[in-house]
C-alpha cells in the first residue's frame, strides 16, 4: 500500500522557514530517546528547555507559531544530520520511510547515548555549491557508519545501560505525575508499586508517595529509568540564583530615603506592597523549577532581604518590622520554600536562618525561630 503523507508535499524550502533554521545556533541537545514510532530529543533553547518530537508528524514545545521551527531545524540539520538540499528537513509531514531513514536504526544503546550534552557540529543551511553539498552528504554517511560500527561493538550491553535514580530531587511535581502516568501506561504491572503506598484503595496518593512510586518504577524498568534521567536533567538546566531580586528589594526598601520621616509614613505601603511582591516572584521560581541550588539561592535571597529590612531606618523600619508588615510575608515564604526542602539541605541553610531568627526574636517575632529549632532536631535526628 503506497504511504500517505499527512500534509501537503513542499517541494521548496520556504522563505521563513529558512530565516528561522539560520537563527539555530543558540539551541543545544540536552538529551534523546528512542520512542514506538519515531524519537524524542530534549533541546535547551535561548529562553527554555523544549521537546522535540521527530515522526510522521513533526512536533515541538516551544511557542514558536512557524513550522519548522529553529529548534526542529536543529535536530534536522545539526543532530541528525540530514543533507541541506534534502526536502524532508522542511516538510510539515513525513512519510514513514523519510522518518526511518533519518533515525538511526532502534536497538541497544550505550549509556552516553541517551545523554549526550555536546552539541553537534554545525551545518549552513545551505551549501556553496554541489560539490560541497554532496561533501555534507559523504560526511552523513561516514558519521552514520562510525554509529552502526560503535552500537554494534555495544550490543551486549543492556538497554541505556544506566543506574536507576533513587531520588527525584530536582523534578517538578507535574513532571513526575506526568512521568509516573507515563510508565504506568507502558508497564501496568507496575501499579503495584502506587498501590503499596495507599493507605488504603480508595486514597488518592501524596506528592512523597508518587515520588516514592516513580523511584521504584524507575528501578525496575530501564525506559523509565532513561525518561527520569532526561526530564532531570532538562529541569536542572536552569538554576536561578536571585541577584536581581535581592537588589531590586534593597532598592526598594531605600526608595524612601531622601523623604522626611512624615511623608515615609504615608508612603511607607508603596515599600511593603513592593517588597512583597519581589518576595512572592521568587517563591514563584522556586516552585516552577525544583533544582535543589535554586532552593537554597532562595532562602539564601530571603536572608539577604531580611537582612536589608532590619537595615532600614525610622518609618521604614518600623512598617517592615517593628508592625511586622515585611516580616509575616517573609517568613510565610521562607516556611514554603523549607518544606519542599530535603533535610540536607535545610541543613546547609541553617547558619544562615539562624542569624535572621535571632533578629527577628529580638523584636519579639519568633515565628522563624521556632522553625529553626524543629530544622534543628530534625538535622540531628537523621544525623
Amino acid at each position: 500500500m503506497a504511504e500517505i503523507r499527512k500534509a501537503d508535499y513542499i517541494s521548496r524550502c520556504p522563505s521563513d522557514v529558512l530565516e528561522r533554521a539560520k537563527r539555530r545556533g543558540m539551541t543545544r541537545l540536552i538529551g534523546r530517546v528512542r520512542v514506538e514510532d519515531g524519537e524524542k530529543f530534549f533541546v535547551s533553547g535561548k529562553n527554555d528547555n523544549y521537546e522535540v518530537y521527530i515522526s510522521q508528524q513533526p512536533t515541538c514545545s516551544c511557542p514558536d507559531w512557524g513550522h519548522p521551527c529553529k529548534h526542529l531545524s536543529y535536530i534536522y540539520l545539526d543532530v541528525l544530520r540530514v543533507p541541506t538540499s534534502s526536502p524532508i528537513w522542511w516538510q510539515t509531514a513525513l512519510l514513514q520511510s523519510e522518518v526511518d531513514s533519518i533515525l538511526p536504526p532502534q536497538q541497544l544503546k550505550r549509556a552516553g547515548d541517551a545523554l549526550d550534552a555536546v552539541a553537534p557540529k554545525k551545518q549552513r543551511v545551505y551549501p556553496e555549491s554541489a560539490d560541497e553539498d554532496n561533501d555534507d552528504e559523504q560526511d552523513a554517511d561516514e558519521d552514520a557508519e562510525d554509529e552502526d560500527e560503535e552500537d554494534d561493538a555495544s550490543s551486549d550491553i543492556q538497554f541505556l545501560g544506566m543506574n536507576a535514580p533513587n531520588t527525584t530531587i530536582g523534578l517538578k511535581s507535574s513532571t513526575v505525575r506526568g512521568l509516573v502516568l507515563n510508565a504506568v501506561n507502558k508497564h501496568p504491572i507496575c501499579v503495584k508499586y502506587i498501590d503499596a503506598l495507599r493507605p488504603t484503595v480508595v486514597d488518592g496518593l501524596s506528592e512523597d508517595s508518587l515520588r516514592q512510586a516513580l523511584i521504584r518504577i524507575s528501578q525496575e524498568y530501564p525506559d523509565v529509568a532513561a525518561e527520569v534521567h532526561l526530564h532531570t536533567n532538562a529541569e536542572n538546566a536552569v538554576v536561578y540564583d536571585f541577584v536581581s531580586e535581592v537588589a531590586d528589594a534593597d532598592n526598594v526598601i531605600h526608595s524612601l530615603d531622601g523623604l522626611r520621616e512624615s511623608q515615609k509614613f504615608s508612603q511607607s505601603y508603596k515599600v511593603t506592597n513592593g517588597t512583597e511582591k519581589i518576595i512572592s516572584r521568587i517563591l514563584k521560581k522556586v516552585t516552577a523549577v525544583s533544582h535543589p541550588q535554586t532552593r537554597k539561592n532562595a532562602i539564601h535571597a530571603f536572608v539577604l532581604i531580611g537582612e536589608a529590612m532590619f537595615g532600614a531606618d525610622g518609618e521604614i523600619n518600623k512598617a517592615l518590622v517593628g508592625y511586622g508588615e515585611g516580616l509575616s510575608p517573609l517568613c510565610g515564604a521562607i516556611d514554603s520554600v523549607l518544606e519542599v526542602m530535603h533535610t540536607k539541605e535545610k541543613a546547609e541553610s541553617l547558619p544562615k536562618l539562624r542569624k535572621l531568627a535571632k533578629e527577628m526574636s529580638s523584636y519579639g517575632h519568633e515565628t522563624l525561630q521556632e522553625r529553626v529549632e524543629e530544622i534543628q532536631q530534625e538535622v540531628s535526628t537523621n544525623e
